[in-house]
């Protein structure tokens, strides 16, 4: 049975189509800027398009960083995606830098290729590698949809969960740590196979 999915909204993006994903997949969801609301959530998504440092500033100005880091630190389940996923590491080179939350080691830096010509940002759907095995809510290669110019570079390999090509370029397309999973495509947008991970986050256990 679902549980209540509360999505942050730090005012990145349009966060309407993954509320309306979660609700789609019948969990109850709720959206809130409120840190007393994230500090009671039973799940949190962190959704996000656009800049890494602005998504961490908006972050800090509504006093939501304490809020996400306790929670995720006690053992409630928290799912990046997008730029959510990026912000779950340690610092990103975008736009002259900034620190993230911190949650998992590693880096974000823009996607380099050897093809001089290549497209930036990546948009479109590419077939994933998925690298752990058994994991609770992305076991199985399939297509997704991004939309990103920027990458995560986890210092631990074990925190890769799936990996995507573009061109000559291998990313890291999903990471999982414990409680903490990330999507850099957006499974809102993803069809079937997206609403499968955002049904298997809701319905993952709560902790006792």
């Amino acid at each position: 049975m679902p549980s209540k999915v509360t999505i942050i909204d730090y005012h990145c993006g349009n966060l309407k189509s993954v509320e309306q994903a979660i609700a789609h997949i019948g969990a109850e969801v709720e959206m809130t800027s409120d840190p007393e609301v994230i500090l009671a959530a039973e799940k949190l998504i962190l959704p996000g398009v656009g800049a890494f440092p602005v998504g961490m500033e908006n972050i800090k100005s509504l006093n939501l960083f304490d809020a996400i880091i306790t929670k995720v630190n006690a053992g409630t389940p928290i799912l990046g995606i997008c730029l959510g996923m990026q912000l779950l590491l340690e610092h990103s080179d975008e736009h002259g830098g900034a620190d993230g939350l911190g949650l998992i080691k590693g880096q974000v830096k823009k996607i380099v290729s050897t093809n001089p010509s290549l497209k930036l940002p990546h948009i479109g759907w590419c077939k994933l590698e998925v690298v752990k095995e058994n994991d609770a809510l992305l076991s199985q290669a399939d297509y997704f949809y991004f939309v990103h110019t920027y990458m995560a570079l986890p210092e631990n390999e074990s925190a890769v969960l799936a990996k995507g090509q573009y061109e000559d370029v291998e990313f890291c397309a999903a990471v999982s740590q414990d409680n903490i999973w990330g999507m850099q495509f957006h499974p809102e947008n993803s069809a079937d196979a997206g609403l499968a991970i955002l049904k298997a986050f809701a319905e993952l256990p709560l902790k006792s």
